[in-house]
């Protein structure tokens, strides 16, 4: 919530009438990002209907609503049906805002139960979303400050304590299910050959995965906001390598880089730095291989008239990494399967 929001809320306080200051000092918590006593004045707030209003949101996901509280226009606020994927993400964020000085994700307020429903209440951000920057000066700047807010969630919650906390709702991916179960919504075969081609990579991969990972960090999943950054949507949270949160936002599109481009920058983060290439190269495999099988679906559900083009500039990539993978695996074999499965 921005400042003037705040003092527009003050003035519209001032002639509102209700029993007392309450939903003030909820916009004032808001601001100064005390989570736990925003937290219980929205949990008061909201025992009274009366106060605020319900709209529906346009979302492919499950029940999503706007709360407004009716007394002034000051800010407003998501709410989230619950399920086990939104339980994930109140306990993510919560985490976050309770063990991290730099608070980069929206407010997470809570659970409640409205209208006889449980909901997963978040501060709304005002902003726009990384993939909507016009400037591909901005976008390379921004690109920078997301690195450097995404690596440090991802090295502060994969500290043992914090996985611990996170046991429930985290779990270590599991390579080849996750092939399998990308390859069928993409509607596409070979599974059984590319498995096994595959599956000195998969079980390389398994052992390095300790670390705590975003699992979905597209620019879209990144709110600029008074030229801050809000990282949102940790519904599907992994724990994979250290290198897939890096090579699934720096492989993405918007900011055209080679992998050699990917390559120097992470070792720009101390704690990143490429001690293992065989880990780094495979991770960028796999990396790109789900998203190449998710980008059809992605891009022909938004109306893009490119979407082929999205397939196949990370079916480039994947191959890219693929050459650079350290293992005794049938190379070409992997590489026809891929190209016949998505040059269609």
């Amino acid at each position: 919530m921005k400042g003037e929001d705040v003092l527009n809320a003050y003035e519209n306080y001032k002639v509102a009438r209700f029993d007392n200051n309450s939903l003030l000092k909820l916009y004032l918590n808001l601001y100064e990002k005390k989570f736990n006593t925003a937290s219980k004045l929205m949990e008061s707030l909201i025992r009274n209907t009366d106060r605020f209003e319900l709209k529906e949101l346009n979302s492919s996901k499950n029940e999503v609503l706007e709360l407004k509280f009716k007394e002034y226009d000051a800010g407003s606020f998501i709410l989230k049906k619950v399920n086990p994927s939104v339980i994930k993400e109140y306990n993510i964020e919560k985490l976050i805002f309770s063990t991290m000085p730099s608070k980069n994700t929206p407010t997470p307020l809570g659970i409640f139960e409205i209208n006889g429903k449980d909901y997963f209440v978040q501060e709304i951000i005002i902003g726009s979303a990384l993939n909507n920057v016009s400037s591909e000066e901005l976008r390379k700047k921004y690109l920078t400050k997301t690195l450097d807010t995404l690596l440090d969630i991802d090295f502060q919650l994969s500290e043992k304590s914090n996985l611990i906390n996170l046991s429930d709702s985290v779990s270590k991916i599991d390579y080849e299910d996750t092939i399998v179960s990308s390859f069928k919504k993409a509607n596409k075969d070979s599974l059984e050959i590319l498995l096994d081609k595959l599956f000195k990579v998969n079980v390389y991969l398994s052992q390095a995965s300790d670390w705590f990972n975003h699992g979905d960090i597209h620019p879209g999943n990144v709110i600029v906001s008074n030229d801050n950054l809000l990282i949102i949507d940790f519904e599907k949270a992994l724990l994979s390598t250290k290198y897939f949160d890096f090579l699934f936002f720096t492989g993405q599109p918007v900011f055209n880089l080679s992998l050699e481009d990917e390559y120097e920058l992470v070792n720009n983060y101390s704690d990143y730095k490429i001690n293992d290439e065989a880990l780094f190269y495979s991770t960028g495999f796999f990396v790109n291989l789900i998203i190449t099988t998710r980008s059809s679906k992605w891009y022909h559900e938004s109306g893009s008239e490119n979407y082929k083009d999205m397939e196949h500039y990370f079916l480039a990539k994947t191959l890219q990494y693929l050459d650079k993978v350290p293992f005794d695996i049938d190379k070409e074999k992997i590489k026809g399967i891929l190209v016949s499965e998505f040059n269609e």
